[in-house]
């Protein structure tokens, strides 16, 4: 059986990683499905504990339709200027995947634990304006913050 990224991190820490990637997966959903896409938006946890805190990129520099990488970047150095005051971030971002399927990558990272990549294809209704989530598939991310 493969290893999961659970068995050697504590439970505190699969809180929090679970707390952020929630919260920007939550927001995704409701993005998509009110407007049928989003940009990148991330989510931070304090050392303190508590909720994440949702945030997104504000700046009117990057113009009306950003590239989302550009976004993404935005978001990694917002998230490391925070660094001496959180404990885990989430970056959240509308993919495609080989096949033309729809995904919400999700790159979640903690202090004292892993550096996750998550994928979660979706399928949105178009006419109740929701999301189905599908199976999400779990992998290494890379560290931003």
């Amino acid at each position: 059986m493969a290893q999961s990224w659970r068995d050697d991190v504590p439970v505190a820490v699969q809180d929090d990683i679970e707390e952020c990637f929630g919260c920007v997966l939550d927001l995704a959903g409701h993005l998509l499905g009110k407007n049928g896409e989003f940009f990148p938006v991330g989510a931070t946890l304090a050392d303190s504990g508590g909720s994440a805190n949702l945030f997104a990129n504000g700046d009117d520099d990057l113009g009306e339709r950003p590239e989302s990488t550009v976004v993404l970047e935005r978001l990694y150095a917002a998230a490391a200027g925070q660094r001496a005051a959180i404990v885990a971030a989430a970056f959240a971002s509308d993919v495609r995947l080989a096949g033309g399927q729809d995904a919400v990558r999700v790159e979640v990272e903690h202090l004292d634990g892993p550096a996750l990549e998550i994928v979660v294809p979706y399928r949105r209704s178009r006419l109740r304006r929701s999301v189905t989530f599908g199976d999400m598939s779990t992998a290494t991310g890379t560290r931003h913050i």
